[in-house]
């Protein structure tokens, strides 16, 4: 799998890519986990970190808690003690193992979904575990070898958060869609409005590619036209 190296040297290195991304991101002497997919995915999580002989993970940063980002969340902490950074707004979520039921654009989809609310609550629950860093806004991380800060990309979910990289590439959990070609828009969101302004300010970052939660990364031109175009629709 490809390697995305910054001006400055700092490396995303995704370790799982496609259905449930996770990436990691070495910046200086400092490793960052960017999300964990689901607990049926740990085995495989925990392999590609062994080829990489990673040893040491110093922050595990969630973009949310849904089950497929933070299934995970409790073995990472666990295995390489890493510190968990999420937003203010979802700590609960992680500390609770309480996966919170997403709202899908799609009316029959989110029928489907609240008609089974019970079953989806039960069966993406995951393992709770404490939260060591939260904030409100911006994060910018203590070690002077992080060329990177996280940012509040609200709209999926209200805690959504994302990762700008040495100000070129952002990591957006799933404030963006990578599956379809022509729209970045995700099929769950919690609140269209604050997600298209946060396309604004992930725009505004500097940042030109946009890696998302789930598929493919978006360039700035397609980020770019899809802000345009739901700008204009709120």
């Amino acid at each position: 799998m490809k390697t995305w190296v910054t001006k400055n040297g700092v490396q995303l290195i995704p370790l799982l890519y496609g259905r449930s991304n996770v990436f990691l991101i070495v910046s200086g002497n400092v490793n960052i986990l960017v999300d964990t997919s689901i607990s049926l995915l740990q085995k495989s999580l925990l392999r590609k970190l062994k080829q990489l002989k990673i040893t040491k993970i110093d922050y595990l940063v969630l973009t949310h808690t849904h089950f497929d980002h933070a299934g995970n969340a409790q073995l990472i902490k666990e295995e390489f003690h890493s510190k968990i950074i999420v937003h203010q707004s979802e700590r609960v979520n992680i500390e609770t193992g309480a996966n919170r039921i997403p709202v899908a654009k799609n009316r029959f989809l989110n029928h489907v979904i609240k008609s089974n609310s019970s079953l989806f609550t039960k069966e993406a629950a995951y393992k709770p575990c404490d939260a060591d860093i939260t904030f409100n806004e911006e994060f910018r991380f203590p070690e002077c070898d992080v060329k990177g800060y996280l940012l509040h990309t609200p709209g999926h979910s209200l805690g959504s958060i994302s990762f700008i990289l040495d100000d070129e590439i952002a990591v957006v959990g799933d404030a963006m869609f990578g599956f379809f070609k022509k729209s970045i828009f995700p099929p769950f969101v919690e609140d269209i409005p604050e997600m298209v302004k946060s396309w604004g300010k992930l725009l505004q970052s500097g940042a030109t590619l946009f890696f998302s939660g789930h598929g493919k990364y978006k360039t700035k031109t397609q980020v770019e036209k899809d802000y345009q175009i739901w700008s204009q629709k709120i």
